[in-house]
């Protein structure tokens, strides 16, 4: 049920998560963990990320537990709770792992077990990863990766299920690495090399 009601409306799933979430506590059931992602996916995508964050890592951690990383929906918990993990004390090991996904959604390696659009999940850790290093002022070496930001954008622009891929963002992107490296002209056109 919350499979479905997801895609419709995130508040009435966070309402069916808060009141059901008494009985999901264990773990026992098969379904405790998708329960979890679903609950932690409305709330976080409602803008309640600090409600989310323990759910998607009670979801992370039941199916790490049960199968390793072999389930999508485990990375995709962890890559959610890495990314609010930016914000937080340990980032380091946040970025390690979004860099780490992000680098194997590029090489294809979640073919196998992806359910969604692996690449725009890929480009939902890259925007994070970019406006985390834009926060640090150190986009130094990641010319590559804003490249690829902005085809990705350029595929979604238009996209109401994607907000952060509008290609102003890539290039405000490419502005600040631009401002880093000094080159004040190439970050006032926002543009890049052809």
């Amino acid at each position: 049920i919350m499979d479905i009601l997801v895609d419709v409306d995130f508040s009435a799933t966070a309402t069916v998560g808060q009141e059901q979430a008494q009985y999901f506590t264990d773990g026992i059931c098969p379904f405790d963990g998708y329960f979890f992602w679903y609950y932690a996916y409305a709330l976080n995508s409602l803008g309640h990320s600090d409600k989310a964050y323990p759910f998607f890592r009670k979801c992370y951690d039941l199916y790490k537990d049960k199968d390793g990383d072999e389930r999508w929906i485990a990375l995709r918990s962890r890559m959610y709770y890495s990314i609010m993990d930016l914000r937080r004390s340990n980032a380091i090991d946040a970025e390690e792992y979004l860099w780490w996904f992000l680098r194997s959604a590029e090489r294809n390696e979640f073919v196998h077990i992806c359910t969604d659009d692996c690449e725009a999940v890929a480009g939902h850790a890259a925007f994070h990863l970019l406006m985390y290093r834009v926060d640090q002022q150190n986009l130094h070496g990641l010319f590559p990766e804003i490249l690829k930001f902005r085809e990705l954008c350029k595929k979604y622009d238009s996209s109401a299920q994607h907000p952060f891929f509008k290609v102003r963002i890539a290039e405000n992107f490419l502005s600040a690495y631009y401002l880093e490296q000094g080159d004040y002209l190439q970050a006032a056109s926002s543009t890049c090399p052809s």
